[in-house]
């Protein structure tokens, strides 16, 4: 059985809650594949999508061999219409060039390049170690303009409707009717890893929004056609938003500006403010705004948002992306104050792909201790399409899970309960200090517990019959870098994950090979409890699992 089935047939046995171990063909390396998440560095998450590495060579052709740079970067776009029918989204802004040579040509030039992509991926491709993208050769103006007379159709998404200009967007190679010879499109074979961006496990940092005793929102609703009266998706969502808010609400002391809300506000008062005050005395306050469009908004919309954004602990976008015009208009807007923490939710289609580093680098502008702009500061985008009709659900799941101190939740438990099609992903939290038991939330004063005093280590024993699970945790741990090493006999699996128990879907840690003898190694970078899972495959396995501290 070739490796390619193998990997197919076991991400397909996982996807159906069952176990999989993948043996190596003879000749091969016997290294197991272990998928980790939640190690230094890591900066993605999500419940849905899984982030690998893209690494390939390609060739592009234009009229000229000026800037071939950018001549890739035009191919490349197409990489997201391709992806987009695939699950998935790459993130050109992270794309990382080398070994570019321009060669002149009779009709123009021709350009090769090397490529390493950054893509997150539904979790049904976890395991996938290859791909095709299909390209299109030319990108010169006139090659595109015939690209799309002849094959705009047959190679768009179905239902689409994209002019030559768009076309990259709605790009469907794969589809059956789609037939692209060799002067037409390139087929680029690509390399999947791991990325090292994943983490898993991450709270938002509630001692932060809460630490004046208040959860401050602005929402911002636009528009599916500008001018739109009140039967436009864009302006329902806004009032049901508002509904939502008032039900929300409604056992708590709320007041609204204006005073007389009607039950549609809509067009008519496109700026609402809710405030109400919890039966513990905490707030809840939300502005809504509602606006054509980002890029069409007048002076007195940004400056209302500017002052909004610096007290705002959540931030929520919900409209269209405008092929990326609108998000990074959004994110170069507001004014940021020292020390104020911020979640910020760009809920339009594809945002994985165009938040660029612009909101990282004014929170890294204001705070001094804070150099790379994500300690107060967490970003949500999609790496699907956002539909407008569940924009004003996914806004209040957010603001619900923050409310509920009682009971915090992780991003990834957070995503459970946003549209499935949306695939959200955090970026930003790999630095954040929240964990459960960290500190009172009625108060300023926050105090790290556990993880003072070093750590003697873990050695559990025991057996499990097939799909039999034990578990075992650790106290708080200090930062730090932890070993679980597990021996047996049997086939019995190693899951590991920090905060909270694994699963068979969650986990920060999951080696993938056969028999019991498996190795976790994850990093922690604030004090917390690690947890680990021992599963039986088949049969009784008897284990030893041993958990030391590396340094």
């Amino acid at each position: 059985m070739s490796r390619i089935v193998q990997t197919l047939i076991c991400v397909l046995l996982v996807s159906l809650g069952y176990g999989c171990e993948m043996t190596p063909p003879a000749g091969e390396n016997t290294a197991p594949t272990v998928w980790t998440k939640g190690s230094s560095g890591k900066v993605d998450a999500s419940v849905e999508a899984i982030f690998v590495d893209f690494e390939f060579d390609g060739v592009v052709e234009y009229g000229n061999c000026f800037d071939p740079e950018k001549r890739v970067e035009e191919q490349l776009l197409y990489t997201m219409g391709q992806l987009n029918g695939d699950r998935g989204v790459g993130r050109l802004d992270n794309l990382e060039l080398s070994n570019v040579v321009a060669e002149p040509t009779e009709n123009g030039c021709r350009v090769t390049y090397s490529a390493r992509m950054l893509v997150g991926w539904g979790y049904e491709h976890e395991g996938r170690t290859s791909y095709e993208l299909i390209l299109p050769r030319d990108v010169r103006h006139k090659a595109i303009e015939d690209l799309f007379e002849h094959h705009g159709k047959s190679c768009a998404k179905t239902g689409s409707e994209p002019d030559s200009g768009s076309l990259w967007y709605y790009w469907r190679p794969s589809k059956g009717v789609c037939t692209l010879n060799d002067e037409i499109a390139v087929r680029i074979p690509v390399t999947i890893s791991p990325s090292p961006v994943h983490t898993s496990g991450m709270y938002p940092e509630y001692h932060k929004v809460w630490e004046d005793g208040s959860l401050k929102v602005v929402t911002i609703f636009g528009k599916v056609e500008a001018g739109g009266d009140d039967s436009d998706t864009g302006v329902k969502g806004y009032n049901a938003y508002i509904k939502k808010l008032k039900s929300l609400s409604k056992d708590w002391d709320l007041k609204t500006l204006p005073e007389d809300l009607p039950e549609n506000p809509g067009n008519a008062i496109p700026d609402v403010t809710l405030r109400a005050t919890l039966p513990d005395g905490r707030v809840l306050e939300v502005v809504a705004l509602l606006i054509d469009s980002v890029k069409s908004a007048d002076y007195a919309f940004y400056q209302r948002y500017q002052e909004l954004t610096k007290t705002v602990d959540l931030l929520t976008y919900n409209g269209h992306s405008g092929l990326g015009a609108n998000i990074r208009t959004l994110a170069r807007k507001g004014e940021w104050t020292q020390g104020q923490y911020s979640i910020v939710f760009m809920n339009g289609c594809d945002t994985y792909a165009y938040v660029d580093s612009a909101l990282a680098d004014a929170h890294a502008e204001v705070n001094p201790d804070d150099p790379e702009g994500t300690k107060y500061l967490d970003v949500l985008m999609n790496a699907m399409p956002s539909y407008f009709y569940t924009m004003a659900d996914s806004g209040m799941t957010l603001i619900k899970a923050l409310l509920n101190i009682e009971n915090p939740k992780t991003y990834e438990q957070i995503f459970v309960s946003i549209d499935k099609k949306e695939m959200v992903i955090v970026s930003g939290e790999h630095d954040n200090e929240y964990v459960p038991g960290f500190g009172s939330l009625e108060s300023t004063e926050v105090e790290i517990v556990g993880g003072e005093v070093p750590w003697e280590g873990m050695m559990k024993e025991g057996t499990v019959g097939k799909s039999e699970e034990v578990f075992f945790q650790t106290p708080a741990l200090a930062p730090g870098t932890y070993r679980f090493e597990m021996s047996g006999d049997g086939d019995a699996d190693l899951y590991v994950r920090m905060g909270e128990s694994p699963s068979l879907d969650l986990f920060d840690c999951r080696p993938f090979s056969s028999g019991s003898v498996e190795s976790c190694e994850v990093e922690i970078n604030v004090a917390t409890p690690l947890y680990a899972m021992v599963r039986g495959w088949h049969g009784d396995s008897n284990f030893e699992l041993v958990a030391t501290q590396v340094d």
